[in-house]
């Protein structure tokens, strides 16, 4: 009966405090050999893909994305800017079909980063994405370094469904933009903030019976 009653104090001691926030991953990363979506051969990239709102699966906000990077060399970014619109676009009509910055809003900034040393390079969004579920989420990353030798490869589903454009100039892509191509959609992991998930039900404390402990039973 000691053991028992040390056993349930243990077990309520190391239950979590805290609820950890939700992810999900949308595409199933089967191919490794994708560029999107950081290109270190160019200054500049930007790649737009669009997941869909059945796909994310519900009303959320969003406090960070990862990209899942298989290999190649590390790049330093100068800096590091990522989009969010959502829209009723599904996929591209043409190469210059991307949206438009003003329709766009930025959730994440930052200069001097490392890409290429983690599985999932993450970033945290410097202002959490209120999604309402009911559209799609295009996603916008865009790139600036002076690095420009070597190859970053990401995991990538088989969908065609993102546009990356590369430049000499930090100027955001217009319809008249060259080098514009289609590539395959990467896999990306969203995090939600901590409280859009219902919360887990806690299982109800034991409750032991003083009658069942006998003189016997303590000694």
């Amino acid at each position: 009966m000691k053991k028992f009653l040390l056993s349930i104090i243990m077990i309520m001691a190391l239950m979590p405090l805290t609820v950890k926030a939700d992810e999900i991953i949308v595409g199933e990363g089967t191919d490794a050999k994708n560029l999107a979506p950081f290109v270190n051969s160019y200054p500049n990239s930007w790649c737009e893909v669009v997941y869909e709102a059945s796909e994310i699966g519900k009303a959320c906000t969003i406090g960070s994305v990862a990209f899942n990077y298989v290999a190649g060399t590390q790049l330093t970014a100068n800096d590091i800017r990522i989009y969010f619109a959502e829209t009723t676009k599904t996929e591209f009509a043409d190469k210059s079909s991307w949206t438009a910055e003003e329709d766009l809003v930025l959730v994440y900034s930052d200069t001097d980063i490392i890409i290429g040393e983690q599985e999932w390079e993450t970033f945290e969004l410097d202002t959490p994405f209120e999604y309402s579920g009911e559209k799609n989420l295009a996603v916008v990353v865009a790139k600036s370094s002076d690095e420009t030798s070597g190859l970053l490869f990401w995991y990538c589903d088989e969908i065609a469904n993102s546009v990356l454009v590369t430049s000499e100039t930090s100027e955001y892509p217009t319809a008249t933009t060259q080098s514009a191509s289609y590539n395959k959609r990467p896999a990306i992991r969203f995090s939600w903030v901590t409280g859009d998930a219902p919360e887990p039900t806690k299982p109800a404390a034991p409750v032991v019976s003083a009658e069942a402990i006998s003189d016997v039973a303590v000694r």
